[in-house]
Formats: C-alpha cells, sequence, structure tokens
C-alpha cells in the first residue's frame, strides 16, 4: 500500500484493488460504508481499553486455573487495537471513494484454523495466497495435490514469519527471532495445513441457499468455534512468552483450582452457562452469518444513538451518577498503564532495562514521550559500577550525572548526600537512610529530597535540651531490592556508627526481592549464606533460565525470604544498639493500583512483625491527582511537591522515634 507514510501498520493491498474499486458504488453508499467501518473501529477501540486496563495482567501474577484462563483470553483480546485501527483506516478510505473490503471479519468465531487464516487479516492472507501460495502451489503440482497442498502452505508461513520479523525491525528497530516466535509460527501452521488437508479429503459444505441449522450442527459448530478460539488464545500467550519454558510453568497453573468461596463459584458457573446458551442458540439460528452493512436509514441511526450515548457517558454528571459503573467509565476515558505494564515499567526501572517488552506498544509510547534528559540508568551515566559479588553494583564516589532528569552528585563515600566523616561525632545523633529509588530522590534535586528536608527540620527545629545535632546520611540506591540493602547495611553503612537506621519499603518488596535473589543465583554469586543458599536450591533455580522463568520458581518463596530480610536487617541493628525504623512508603500512582493491596498487606505484616520501630505513610499521597505529583507520566516516584508531603508526614513520627530511643548527646566544647 502506498500511503504506509500515514499508517505504518497497515496491510498489504493489491493495488488493483484502488483502481478498480475507486468509486464504483453509488458515493453516498461508499461513505456510508466508511463512516460504519469507523464507528466499528471506535467500539473495538473502547472494547481493547476494557480488556487493557481491567483484565490484563503480569504473567508473574498467575497462581491458579482463573488467573490463566483471564491471563490468555486478554492477551489475545489485545489484537482487537489492531484491528480497530483497521477498521477506522479503511473506514476513512472510503470517504475518499475508496470502496475497499474489510480486513478483518469475526476472526473470534472462526470454526476452523483455516478459518481463522482466511478471517483475521484478509489483506495479508490475500497477499501470501498470490505472492507466494499460488505459485508454489501449480509449481508443486506435478507432485500431487496432497504435496503441492502442503509444501505450498509450509512455504507461505515461513515466509509470513520471516515478513513478520521484517516488519518487526522495521518498526521497532531490532530483530525478533525468538525460540517461541518459531513454534508459534511453527503450530499455526500445522493447524491450517491440518484442516487444509481435512477440507480436501471431506470437502467443505457450501450451499447457495441459506438453511437453518440443526440442534446437532448448531452444538458441533459451538464447539468447534469454541476449541479454536480456546486453543488460539494459548498459543498466542506462548508467543508472548519470555520463553516455551517459562510459558510452561505459567500453564502449571491450571492444576491449581482459585480458592473462591461457594458463592462465587455459583455466579461464576452460572454466567458461564448462561454465555454458552446464548452463542449455542445464536449458532443454530444462524445470527450473525453473512457481512451486514446496515442500510443507510438503519446505520445512521445506530451511530446517531450509539455517539449520544457514548458522548453523554462520559460527561462528569453522568459519571458522578452511575457510582461504581461511572468509576469504570472514568478509566476507560483517561490514559493510565494497565496492572501488567505498572509492574513491567516499575521492573524495568529497577533493573536498569531500557528495553520495552515485545507487543507492548502501551509501554512503548510511555518510554516515547521521556525527555530526552531522562537518563534511567546510574551505569549509563557512569553513576554506578559491577562489585562482583552479591551486593551487586554501588555509586561511584565523586560523579556526577543527570539522572532522571535531576542532577545527581555522589560524596567521597559514593552517596548521594553532602560529604560526612566516617566516624561519628559525640554530639551528633546520626540516622542512616537505606532503600531504593523514592529514598534516593529519583527525579528531584537533592536538597528536595524528603532526607534533606528531613534533616534540616530536625536541626532547625532542635531545642538542643537533648541532642545537639542531627545526620541524616543518605545510603539509598535506585534500583536496589531489600536485599541489596541488607547487603549494603552490613558492608558498608555500619560503618558510619549510625544510631538509626531507617529502611524505607515499598509493596513491590516482595516481588523485587524475589527477583535480585533469582538472579544471584543464575549468576552464581548467591551470599554466603546458608538460608538463601538453601533457598535457591528449593526453588530450583538454574543457569541458563530467562529472568521471568526464574522469578516463576522464586516467587513462591518471596515471603519467606523477604521475611528473612526485614528480621536480619532488624536483628542486625539490635545487635549493634542501633534503633531500626521499618517506614512503609506508597507511591504517587498506588491510590489507582487496587491489584497492589495483597502484596501492601504482606509487607506491612512482614515489617510490623520483625522487630522495628514501625512508621506506615500509607495514604500520605490520598487526594492529590496523581499527575501532579510524580516526575514522569505514570512513573510512581514523587516529584518535589511529593517529597515535601513525605517529609511533613514522616518528620514527627520519626523525631519521636529518635527521642524516645536514643540517649542525650551531650555539647562538645
Amino acid at each position: 500500500m502506498l500511503p504506509n507514510i500515514c499508517f505504518p501498520l497497515f496491510p498489504v493491498v493489491d493495488f488493483t484493488k484502488f483502481t478498480r474499486n475507486y468509486y464504483d458504488e453509488e458515493r453516498h453508499k461508499i461513505y456510508g460504508t466508511g463512516v460504519q467501518w469507523i464507528w466499528r473501529g471506535v467500539l473495538q477501540l473502547i472494547l481493547y481499553r476494557l480488556v487493557y486496563y481491567h483484565l490484563t495482567i503480569d504473567s508473574l501474577a498467575v497462581h491458579n486455573l482463573a488467573d490463566l484462563v483471564v491471563y490468555m483470553f486478554s492477551t489475545f483480546m489485545l489484537y482487537v487495537r489492531i484491528s480497530g485501527h483497521f477498521h477506522i483506516i479503511i473506514g476513512i478510505l472510503h470517504l475518499f471513494g475508496l470502496n475497499l473490503p474489510e480486513s478483518h471479519h469475526r476472526y473470534f468465531f472462526a470454526a476452523s484454523y483455516t478459518d481463522f487464516w482466511r478471517r483475521i487479516n484478509i489483506y495479508w492472507k490475500d497477499f501470501m495466497m498470490k505472492i507466494f501460495y499460488y505459485p508454489a502451489y501449480f509449481k508443486l503440482r506435478r507432485f500431487g495435490e496432497t504435496t503441492s497442498l502442503i509444501g505450498a502452505t509450509l512455504w507461505t508461513f515461513l515466509l509470513t514469519w520471516i515478513l513478520h520479523t521484517v516488519q518487526w525491525f522495521w518498526i521497532r528497530g531490532s530483530l525478533f527471532i525468538e525460540a517461541n516466535d518459531i513454534a508459534f509460527w511453527s503450530i499455526f501452521a500445522l493447524l491450517v495445513l491440518g484442516n487444509a488437508l481435512y477440507e480436501t479429503r471431506k470437502g467443505r459444505k457450501r450451499t447457495l441457499t441459506k438453511r437453518a441449522r440443526t440442534f446437532g450442527e448448531g452444538l458441533g459448530l459451538a464447539l468447534r468455534t469454541l476449541g479454536v478460539f480456546a486453543s488460539i488464545c494459548a498459543l498466542w500467550s506462548l508467543w508472548t512468552a519470555e520463553s516455551i519454558p517459562d510459558w510452561g510453568l505459567l500453564c502449571t497453573a491450571a492444576t491449581v483450582m482459585p480458592p473462591w468461596e461457594a458463592s462465587r463459584w455459583v455466579l461464576v458457573l452460572s454466567g458461564l452457562a448462561l454465555a454458552a446458551g446464548v452463542a449455542l442458540y445464536g449458532v443454530w439460528k444462524g445470527w450473525g452469518t453473512g457481512i451486514e452493512v446496515f442500510s443507510p436509514k438503519r446505520a445512521a441511526t445506530s451511530i446517531l444513538v450509539g455517539g449520544t450515548a457514548l458522548v453523554l457517558l462520559t460527561t462528569t454528571p453522568v459519571i458522578g451518577a452511575l457510582g461504581k459503573g461511572g468509576e469504570l467509565v472514568e478509566s476507560l476515558r483517561s490514559t493510565h498503564l494497565s496492572r501488567r505494564d505498572a509492574e513491567q515499567f516499575q521492573r524495568g526501572y529497577y533493573e536498569n532495562l531500557l528495553a520495552v517488552s515485545k507487543f507492548n506498544s502501551e509501554l512503548n509510547r510511555i518510554y516515547e514521550k521521556m525527555p530526552s534528559n531522562f537518563v534511567r540508568s546510574l551505569d549509563v551515566l557512569g553513576l554506578s559500577r559491577a562489585t562482583g559479588d552479591y551486593q551487586d553494583y554501588e555509586m561511584v564516589p565523586q560523579k556526577e550525572g543527570r539522572f532522571y532528569g535531576a542532577m545527581v552528585t555522589t560524596n567521597q563515600w559514593g552517596m548521594r548526600d553532602r560529604d560526612y566523616s566516617l566516624e561519628r561525632p559525640d554530639d551528633v545523633v546520626r540516622v542512616a537512610l537505606i532503600g531504593a529509588s523514592f529514598a534516593m530522590g529519583s527525579g528531584v534535586e537533592a536538597d528536595s529530597v524528603f532526607e534533606a528536608l528531613i534533616e534540616e527540620r530536625l536541626n532547625r527545629e532542635n531545642d538542643r535540651t537533648r541532642h545537639q545535632r542531627y545526620e541524616v546520611l543518605n545510603f539509598a540506591v535506585a534500583g536496589y531490592s531489600p536485599l541489596h540493602s541488607l547487603m549494603q547495611l552490613e558492608k558498608n553503612v555500619f560503618k558510619f556508627q549510625p544510631d538509626v537506621v531507617v529502611f524505607v519499603a515499598h509493596s513491590n518488596d516482595l516481588e523485587r526481592s524475589a527477583r535480585q535473589c533469582a538472579r544471584l543465583a543464575l549468576k552464581g554469586v548467591t551470599p554466603p549464606d546458608p538460608f538463601l543458599s538453601d533457598l535457591a536450591e528449593r526453588a530450583k533455580v538454574r543457569p541458563p533460565m530467562g529472568p521471568n522463568e526464574s522469578m516463576r520458581r522464586m516467587r513462591p518463596h518471596d515471603a519467606e525470604l523477604l521475611s528473612w530480610i526485614y528480621r536480619r536487617i532488624a536483628g542486625q541493628c539490635r545487635a549493634r544498639e542501633i534503633v531500626p525504623v521499618f517506614v512503609y512508603l506508597p507511591g504517587v500512582t498506588a491510590a489507582a493500583e487496587t491489584w497492589r493491596a495483597p502484596d501492601r498487606a504482606r509487607v506491612l505484616e512482614l515489617g510490623r512483625s520483625a522487630g522495628f520501630e514501625f512508621i506506615d505513610l500509607t495514604g500520605v499521597f490520598d487526594g492529590r491527582p496523581p499527575e501532579s505529583l510524580w516526575i514522569l507520566e505514570n512513573d510512581p516516584h514523587p516529584n518535589g511537591k511529593g517529597n515535601v508531603l513525605t517529609a511533613d508526614r514522616l518528620y514527627p513520627q520519626l523525631r519521636e522515634v529518635i527521642l524516645r530511643t536514643v540517649g542525650p548527646r551531650p555539647r562538645i566544647d
């Protein structure tokens, strides 16, 4: 197709269709068809948002059969975004007189794999058939009908895979050649080939007149359609998986039943039975057969009514009156990341990965909108260096660079802070802050980080009746997991003789600790502790596993691991007569991330039981729109205003702990 400059994802279109179909019918009929397809595309994009925001889950969050079904279903359903765009594009071309046929035709209702191939991308199928399949078929025909069919089909799918790889490189700038990608196209090719051979021998039933199906025919068709849809969902999830072994581990969730109450089981099974009954009745009666293009009057009425309803639903008074339904509508009209992408966005940050996961257009959109000075890797800036051991990496002393848009300068000890002496002065209460990017202050200037604000306020409001001076040393490093912080505490922090150690925790501490432990096990540098060595052995994490597969094996042990880390931090401090303080700090996007509630509850429970002085800052950002507090769209890190809110909430509680637990510091003349 010529205008790829406007529609880079548009499929190949035979040029003769442009010339042959240009105003080949009455113009108003062509325009009307175009408007209908634009409307269909809009509805499909709304469906995409519904699935994207409310059904997609991270593969690591799949724990039982229900999760697996939702994951596979939503992964395939995201394709409606492509289908919706194609409908809109073709509809627009209709408005210019190009009476092109539709590019997708009810591919969710395909009753066979050859039928699915014919329906899902009609233009691509036509292109491959004309350019590759038919020449190969007639070239091989002298070897027999069956041989030519097999050879031409396999040749066509081989080229389909190659051309998809080229398209991926053209759009994303990287080659996509992986075992599961090859497996997807190979399995799909064999399924289509098997169906084609079956149809060749048995024949496809074709009639010139429409007749009513018997109940048995309707039931058979419904079961075949359901089977094709379910298998395509499973195959699609294989295509998007990290690796084939990881997909195999994902599928083991099918052996675990969801822990639902009896009432929920009854509700779900009743809903499925009702949906199956309606679908069966519709297939039996032949609902939706053929390609319907509404009459101009009917189409105009449906679009006018539907469009008006859509506009009214998105008005503020209606959204407020709908309650929970209004929240659903509001979620569809806003731009935010789904649960899966929010997890991957933070995971990519913590692991310093700038690459967007495959098939992930939403994250790609976020990354493309980043300002050029938003470098998200300490290593790229030379601010960090590998340690070659279980510490993994550390900040480089006396370096500076613009990280996440803000200048980061390290002192002689490799901290993002002003210089301090190694030995604690006798008249000083020294507080050591450990944690990750929230505590380090990613995206804000050094004097705006809540640690600096609290240090300044402790000294400004100090009446010197008990303590003379305060120092708050910021040891936090972006990307650190709780396991990193524990190793840093034992290796470096204790040298500075702190009176108080403040550990800043987050809801994703479970995931980050398990992932870091798995990474160390894969690298063969597990810390020399019997507990961690035994944990890695029990989880069966070994090279050359990918990060998702190793994490899937480690995840069942995440609470056990995090409990050990928390207790070890508190215990090591108590053994040195240092006061350990646990501070839970949410992200600015936490209010919209309701799926984090279970992890947040477990983190808080483990923190409370580990022997810390406990401070919970849950709700510190409530009542304020996230976009006024984040440093970047959908990023949970607080900006300067968010750090002020954090400092204001944390200061009185931390001061009370210090005054209650740390002895007097006399004035040294």
